[in-house]
């Protein structure tokens, strides 16, 4: 037997070489029973996910996300298709939010020239004290309002690297996409 011979034989004892499945699938969207299964670069349908109607347009969502076997979680900015209400409902509560974040940083600062400057006027000071302590409790009220009204209509349920399972997605939105082929 040559060497030539020896090289050929199959190495009972080496690794598999199977590509990894979900490498195969590509840059696409699927359901899977309850839940939507997209890559984290996939370009979803123009169809509104919370209802199945025709999307005015999206919205970023900036999804965080922890692969099995990660250290560090990982970020993307996927675009979430939505009817006109609800991206105005987000847009709303974003202002807000950011009306929020405003005020209390206003309400910082006074309080931060308060404790700094010497007023010769006790009264001046008091006062712009209570202005301060009133933009920084309106504002964080706002803001925290602002946030929980910008709720964020997908869940990630699970992942595997840059796949993801996603829930609250409407079922007659998964009905139009196709079927998880690796189930």
């Amino acid at each position: 037997m040559s060497n030539r011979d020896s090289d050929a034989e199959i190495n009972p004892y080496a690794a598999p070489r199977v590509a990894d499945p979900l490498l195969q699938l590509g840059i696409r969207a699927w359901r899977s029973g309850p839940l939507l299964v997209t890559h984290v670069r996939a370009e979803l349908p123009q169809i509104c996910v919370v209802s199945a109607a025709p999307a005015a347009g999206a919205r970023e969502w900036h999804v965080t996300w922890k692969s099995p076997g990660d250290v560090l979680s990982r970020q993307a900015v996927m675009m979430i298709p939505l009817r006109r209400d609800l991206l105005d409902r987000f847009s709303r509560a974003r202002s807000r939010a950011r009306l929020g974040m405003l005020l209390t940083v206003l309400g910082v600062l006074a309080l931060i020239v308060t404790g700094s400057w010497i007023l010769n006027d006790a009264w001046r000071m008091l006062a712009l004290a209570a202005g301060g302590v009133a933009l920084l409790v309106v504002g964080l009220l706002t803001w925290s309002v602002g946030m929980a009204l910008a709720d964020e209509p997908l869940k990630v349920e699970r992942s595997n690297g840059d796949y993801l399972w996603l829930s609250g997605a409407d079922e007659q939105f998964l009905t139009k996409l196709p079927q998880y082929p690796l189930e």
